[in-house]
């Protein structure tokens, strides 16, 4: 008989002020990058421990779907069969859980694909899986380089999140929704042209950086699978 698997803590550890749960040893080969990504959707501490793990905290930062994250908020305890016909205990911390905007609940390990290869990893692999799935009901995701750095969007999502990252011009912001809500899809050099030119003088250079603070908070749509430029459409998300 299968033996159920267990979550500490219980609720996935995607609360505020999370921390993450995993053991990182001072010094190792295996984890020569490490760092901490800025992010306003990570609840609590948001630690890297590869460049990959870091591209991943930026897709997830700029998906429009994305509610909030947690890094290494938790450990699942589940079992692996033996070659003798027994149960072995096993423990495994995930490198993020998200939570989207309707409030369902996901598990993603970024791996190499190297690792992912690995006859160690492809034997856990599908019992972490269905653990998750069957266990607690969450979709368990195993993301590698191909999927990650997939260009050009994570490129456009590292452009997005460098001119989101100041201070919102409100004023610009309101106008830009109210010339979206109007027009429809648009490009930006036109968005541009539109409100570049006001009471406040001329603020074309601003429509770049405040169109792409809107898509990073879910308010506009563009396309990430072209490369990002004036010529880029952006259209206004429509509400449920």
């Amino acid at each position: 008989m299968r033996s159920r698997s267990s979550i500490h803590p219980s609720h996935f550890g995607l609360v505020k002020g999370a921390k993450s749960v995993r053991k990182v040893p001072r010094f190792s080969k295996t984890l020569a990058y490490r760092g901490f990504s800025a992010s306003k959707k990570a609840r609590g501490e948001t630690r890297f421990n590869s460049l990959l793990e870091r591209d991943l905290h930026t897709l997830l930062e700029v998906d429009p779907n994305v509610a909030s994250f947690a890094v290494e908020p938790h450990k699942l305890t589940y079992f692996l069969s033996t070659p003798n016909g027994g149960v072995e205990k096993r423990e495994y911390t995930p490198d993020v859980v998200v939570s989207d905007r309707r409030g369902n609940i996901s598990v993603i390990d970024a791996k190499a694909s190297f690792f992912r290869s690995q006859p160690r990893w492809r034997e856990k692999e599908p019992v972490i899986r269905q653990a998750y799935e069957q266990d607690h009901g969450v979709k368990f995701q195993v993301l590698t380089e191909r999927q990650i750095r997939a260009q050009p969007r994570l490129g456009n999502c590292q452009i997005i999140l460098i001119h989101s990252r100041g201070p919102i011009d409100v004023s610009l912001d309101l106008q830009l929704r109210e010339v979206l809500a109007a027009s429809g899809p648009i490009p930006i050099s036109e968005l541009q042209n539109l409100v570049g030119r006001g009471e406040n003088g001329d603020v074309r250079g601003r429509v770049f950086s405040t169109v792409m603070a809107l898509v990073a908070r879910g308010v506009a749509h563009i396309d990430l699978g072209v490369p990002l430029s004036m010529a880029s459409v952006i259209s206004e998300i429509l509400k449920p």
